[in-house]
């Protein structure tokens, strides 16, 4: 065997170590979402980006040297992500578009609540209003919402709050409450994902005891 081979074969293996270390790095391990900046990091290793080259199918693309955003238009469309090395595939992954799901609000203290029965205890444990969706990245900020008092379902008190934070004098009403009382949060405002103020269902709650 001539040593020409042997180091052929030395060089060969240690370009796939080098290319098996390209890593492409997404927010999440499947998923990406239409109508926001979906993050794409390619980790070269020890190869040079000038060598790289980047093809995206599926999506549009914006970025340079490893950093990209990808926008997604249609739903179940797979987006594959190709890295190349010299016309080599170093590196693939196959990710689907799926869209943003309806935001969901959660009355959040001890835990996250989004409706029904409550002892008077865990009531006097809420402290603020949080939205979530199906993106776990998603930063959505309520900026205001009312909540309401029912009496043997008649309105008692109704009062305005003018952050995601109860006021004083919400966590007061509601610390008025005993069994059997319902308390609304409804005409709930938020930042949503393109920006645009949207307004939720409404977060009912009652004391059982």
């Amino acid at each position: 065997m001539s040593k020409y081979f042997f180091y052929s074969i030395i060089l060969f293996f240690a370009s796939c170590n080098v290319f098996a270390q390209v890593k492409i790095v997404t927010r999440t391990d499947s998923l990406f979402f239409i109508g926001i900046d979906n993050e794409v990091i390619i980790d070269p290793a020890k190869i040079s980006f000038s060598k790289l080259r980047v093809i995206i199918n599926g999506g549009t693309a914006s970025g340079n040297k490893g950093k990209y955003n990808i926008h997604c238009s249609s739903t179940g469309s797979p987006v594959v992500i190709k890295v190349l090395c010299e016309n080599k595939l170093v590196a693939e992954k196959k990710m689907i578009a799926v869209r943003i799901s309806d935001p969901v609000v959660y009355v959040a203290g001890d835990t996250l609540v989004t409706t029904g029965m409550i002892s008077k205890k865990h009531l006097f444990s809420f402290d603020s209003l949080v939205a979530r969706t199906n993106v776990p990245f998603l930063s959505m900020a309520i900026l205001r919402f009312s909540v309401k008092k029912l009496v043997n379902k008649t309105v008692t008190d109704s009062l305005y709050n003018t952050s995601y934070i109860f006021s004083p004098v919400v966590k007061r009403m509601i610390k008025t409450g005993v069994k059997g009382d319902t308390f609304i949060f409804e005409n709930i405002y938020s930042t949503g994902p393109d920006n645009s103020v949207l307004i939720y269902e409404k977060v009912k709650l009652t004391v059982t005891d």
